[in-house]
């Protein structure tokens, strides 16, 4: 858990509420990491080149914090739980977190700032694209590609084969088996709004 990369250094988790102090807990568990809270509007304090990591998940706020802040002056490492099983030949962008007893196929790939709460299932050959949310108990089929900037809802299901496009929500318990090409919002494949 890149526990290596900070013995002089410490984390600044973006973010001061519950999800944040969630993340110290579980990145500091077996490893003696100094972390920093750092509200997102305190940003620019930060020296640059520091570690960060994002401890908030709302993603008008995400969104808001990556229009307004530039964060290529900074180190974004991603972050597994040691429960998380990876399939195999794998890809995690920087900057991604991945939550407890979660399950990536193999030859998955995420993206950059992807996140993904606990229990979810990530089947094999999956591209997870940039910016995406991923909320408990979701799974994924195999196959599947997700553009940029989807937020997935709590026990969604996503068909194998199915690609969705940039910039889709999909609410609560949703269920997705064909492909979605529009941005908007949609429970299961009825789009609501967007």
């Amino acid at each position: 858990m890149h526990s290596n990369l900070f013995n002089h250094h410490p984390l600044h988790i973006i973010g001061t509420g519950g999800l944040a102090r969630e993340m110290a807990h579980w990145i500091t568990q077996n490893n003696q990491i100094n972390i920093q809270f750092v509200e997102p509007n305190q940003f620019s304090q930060i020296p640059k080149s520091s570690y960060c990591v994002i401890g908030f998940a709302i993603p008008e706020y995400r969104k808001k914090f990556f229009d307004t802040y530039d964060i290529e002056s900074m180190i974004w490492p991603y972050f597994i739980h040691p429960t998380v099983f990876l399939g195999g030949k794998n890809t995690i962008g920087r900057g991604t977190v991945i939550y407890p007893n979660v399950y990536i196929g193999h030859e998955s790939h995420l993206g950059e700032f992807v996140f993904v709460h606990q229990k979810v299932n990530i089947g094999h050959n999956c591209q997870i694209g940039n910016h995406n949310l991923i909320n408990p108990t979701t799974s994924i089929g195999g196959g599947t590609v997700l553009g940029e900037n989807v937020n997935i809802g709590m026990s969604t299901t996503i068909k194998d084969l199915v690609t969705v496009c940039n910039n889709c929500e999909f609410l609560m318990t949703s269920v997705v088996t064909k492909n979605i090409d529009n941005p908007g919002q949609y429970y299961g494949n009825r789009k609501t709004h967007g």
